[in-house]
């Protein structure tokens, strides 16, 4: 699971929109949600949790940020340190 600059890049993006998203801006909310569902292509398991606990969840709009923006941060410091070991 080695990740591209591009694709880091990417990730740290959608983690710093997430950490600015308005609650209540929805369309911005699902965006994001969709980009960050996507994002995690390069790691199915992360992206099966992902679908679980943040995009299909009948959660909070800020406790599914909160999910989504953790699952983000651990799919790209589990493949910074599988890179490391490499």
């Amino acid at each position: 699971m080695r990740l591209s600059d591009e694709e880091k890049d990417h990730i740290l993006r959608l983690i710093d929109e997430g950490e600015t998203l308005d609650v209540h801006d929805l369309e911005a909310l699902y965006r994001w949600i969709d980009a960050s569902y996507e994002a995690l292509g390069f790691y199915p398991l992360h992206k099966q949790r992902f679908d679980q606990y943040c995009r299909s969840s009948a959660d909070t709009y800020a406790a599914r940020i909160y999910v989504g923006l953790w699952m983000l941060r651990l799919a790209l410091d589990e493949a910074s340190s599988v890179c490391q070991q490499n």
